[in-house]
């Protein structure tokens, strides 16, 4: 069955479970209608919905004709963000050096993206984002090294999941391994192949600045000394 007619069938049941909790439920998704009503104050309340792509925001409502004052409640799909550390041969770090048009300016930071489905979203993130990897190694194994961080971005809700993806190649040279990942990658995703020691300096410098990369490295780095007994400064 397709993404979209799982979804359509998780609202349908969801919207059946608001109506027996007595939370009303003006329009399936989406946006009020200028037209029909105003909201008048910020959300007063996310219900926690049984149910992880779902999330039920309510606003205090208006009508401009009538004055009639209300509550509007809907159901919001929750978006999930990935972000993945990229190791090989326990060794190195892969990044991706990309222009950001919203800041106008090239930044360093590793594979993220948004994904529907959690379900090896680790993997499916980094052949997306860098299919040019699994061309010079195997995969080795891949982790989930957080919990979902929920992020309140007002209406809508995501959360962001880490994942530690370790490979292993016959290429043991970071200068070398670039080369050949950059053979094949595309002109505005750069990868860029670093020790423990170089990501560490760009963080302590602020070259790798992205929240989200800041967040990974900070889990990777728990996950590397636990399991692997990796020492990383």
């Amino acid at each position: 069955m397709k993404f979209s007619k799982i979804l359509e069938k998780r609202k349908n049941e969801l919207n059946k479970k608001l109506s027996l909790w007595g939370i009303p439920i003006l329009q399936k998704l989406g946006n009020y209608k200028k037209k029909e009503f105003e909201a008048t104050g910020e959300i007063t309340s996310v219900y926690s919905v049984a149910d992880p792509f779902f999330v039920v925001p309510s606003l205090e409502i208006r009508k401009p004709i009538t004055g009639e004052k209300g509550l509007y409640s809907f159901i919001s799909p929750r978006n999930f963000g990935v972000c993945a550390i990229v190791m090989i041969n326990k060794k190195f770090i892969i990044c991706e050096k990309q222009h950001r048009f919203p800041i106008s300016k090239w930044v360093i930071e590793f594979p993220r993206g948004r994904v529907e489905n959690l379900d090896n979203a680790g993997l499916e993130l980094v052949k997306r984002e860098a299919p040019q990897i699994f061309t010079v190694a195997k995969v080795d194994f891949a982790e989930k090294i957080s919990r979902p961080i929920w992020e309140d971005t007002g209406i809508k809700n995501s959360a962001v999941v880490f994942y530690l993806i370790g490979f292993e190649s016959e290429i043991d040279n970071a200068q070398e391994l670039q080369n050949v990942l950059r053979e094949n990658s595309s002109k505005s995703i750069k990868p860029c192949v670093f020790t423990f020691q170089q990501v560490n300096i760009m963080e302590d410098q602020e070259g790798l600045d992205d929240l989200h990369s800041l967040q990974a490295w900070s889990f990777a780095k728990k996950y590397l000394r636990k399991h692997f007994q990796i020492p990383i400064i």
